[in-house]
């Protein structure tokens, strides 16, 4: 590693600075070892389950991103169902505060007996996510089943379109006193998982319509 870090540095004409003490990040090429802590960044850390942690956790990612897909089973806007919209509404407050480019934020789950069908779901839709959104934002919601046979629909995530997350114990806010493990996907696996949840996905099956709700509480069933 550090010898063809230095064959490149060299090669490219480009020089180290004779006093590179005013950037802490700038290292000579003698630096430049696999061991250097630079090198040697961790993707993987415990965050505790408050919505303001778990937001924090996914807001750097989310900015850079243009497509977001969270992918939870569990997931509910109903608060009975566990508190899913806390970390959502402190996610999108933060990005709304920090980028004025709205975003779409799509929303999978798992099918279940429980859930209300669609056209429910969209009844009540506005009322669930009343101040969740910032003004451009929207919030798509898909239902999904498995393929018998197939790949269980358990595992949580957090996938864009630069990148991703795994999030262990998954997003809901549960207290200061949980943690959940947020660990960083390769970004050629995370596209590959996003794929699972695409219109032409034949890893699970899509059930219903989706259903998707604005900022001024404005549905729509597609």
């Amino acid at each position: 590693m550090r010898l063809l870090f230095e064959a490149l540095f060299f090669a490219s004409g480009s020089q180290v600075p004779a006093d590179s003490s005013t950037c802490a990040e700038a290292l000579a090429p003698d630096d430049c070892f696999d061991e250097n802590a630079f090198f040697n960044a961790p993707i993987s850390r415990d965050v505790a389950r408050t919505s303001d942690d778990i937001a924090d956790a996914l807001l750097l990612i989310a900015l850079v991103a243009g497509e977001i897909d969270i992918v939870d089973p569990y997931f509910d806007l109903r608060p009975a169902r566990g508190n899913y919209t806390g970390p959502l509404t402190s996610l999108l407050g933060k990005l709304a505060a920090a980028t004025p480019t709205p975003k779409v934020i799509k929303v999978h789950f798992r099918s279940h007996d429980s859930r209300p069908p669609p056209n429910i779901l969209a009844q009540h839709a506005p009322a669930l996510t009343n101040g969740i959104l910032p003004q451009g934002y929207s919030l798509e919601l898909y239902e999904w089943t498995e393929v018998p046979g197939g790949e269980d629909l358990h595992d949580r995530f957090f996938l864009t379109d630069v990148g991703g997350l795994m999030v262990g114990a998954g997003l809901a806010a549960a207290g200061p006193g949980e943690t959940a493990t947020f660990t960083l996907l390769d970004n050629s696996h995370a596209q590959q998982l996003r794929s699972r949840f695409s219109a032409n996905s034949t890893v699970y099956t899509r059930v219903g319509s989706a259903v998707r709700v604005d900022a001024n509480g404005n549905v729509e069933l597609f």
